[in-house]
């Protein structure tokens, strides 16, 4: 018999010795996954666009269909995901930590934006509808501090696969990155 890869959904199938409930736990393990994909492609697609709005990227990511849709972000979120799925098939270990190390930038600005979102911009804050507190903190605080820790738990996992190559690989894709931000802010001030 071959090797083949694990399966969750099948080891909880062998485990509660198959039949009607093993179907049933295996689907609802495999609908775990199911749910959780439309609401990362949204998000994902949603932060390109911001960062067109607010001309980090270029503004033409930023714009809608008549619907409100903004189809230039979903269709290149949609590109990277095939590649997403491309490379994690090929199972390329270095270039699966470099993708998953690109996503620390997300995971900590995120979680520092939530931190001081309640003292640095009180007028926003004071209108969102999430303004829970726990012991005089605001919960968006908390929730901040906890993603920046997945951040680090990120960081930490993907930087197994690196080598001192991957690390110059990874140099680069941040220089290159910031080069574009920095191109698009001072054009953005040429404009101005």
């Amino acid at each position: 018999m071959t090797v083949t890869e694990p399966s969750v959904p099948f080891f909880a199938y062998s485990i509660v010795g198959g039949g009607i409930a093993g179907f049933i736990l295996a689907l609802a393990i495999m609908m775990l996954y199911l749910k959780g994909l439309p609401p990362v492609f949204g998000a994902t697609s949603r932060m390109l666009f911001a960062l067109g709005f607010d001309r980090a990227l270029p503004p033409k990511i930023s714009e809608v269909d008549k619907r409100g849709s903004p189809r230039l972000s979903v269709a290149i979120m949609y590109l990277i995901g095939i590649f997403g799925l491309v490379i994690a098939d090929l199972g390329i270990d270095a270039v699966l930590g470099i993708l998953d190390y690109t996503m620390l930038g997300f995971f900590w600005f995120l979680g520092i934006a939530l931190m001081l979102l309640p003292y640095r911009k009180r007028e926003i804050y004071e209108v969102s509808p999430f303004r829970a507190e726990i012991g005089g903190i605001p919960l968006m605080v908390i929730v901040g501090l906890l993603t920046v820790g997945t951040g680090f738990f990120v960081a930490a996992f993907s930087i197994m696969e690196f080598d001192y190559t991957m690390a110059v690989i990874m140099a680069i894709i941040y220089c290159i990155g910031f080069a574009l931000y920095a191109w698009q802010q001072i054009e953005m001030l040429r404009k101005e």
